[in-house]
């Protein structure tokens, strides 16, 4: 799973040795990081929202002749 902090940050997390601060870390589910969200310290990373976004192509302005 990932999560990310949000009140108390950053976080040192014992169970993996990760300092777990505002850009989403991979941690094992743990009992630790289970009491961390149910505070509110931690949030975890849904799927929907590791999408990449895609660049846009700003299209070329037409030359005048």
């Amino acid at each position: 799973m990932k999560v990310y902090a949000v009140k108390a940050l950053p976080l040192w997390n014992p169970v993996d040795c990760v300092l777990i601060g505002q850009e989403p870390v991979e941690v094992s589910d743990s009992p630790w990081i289970r009491a961390q969200l149910r505070v509110g310290n931690f949030v975890e990373v849904v799927e929907a929202e590791e999408v990449t976004k895609k660049p846009t192509r700003t299209p070329k302005a037409a030359s005048k002749s």
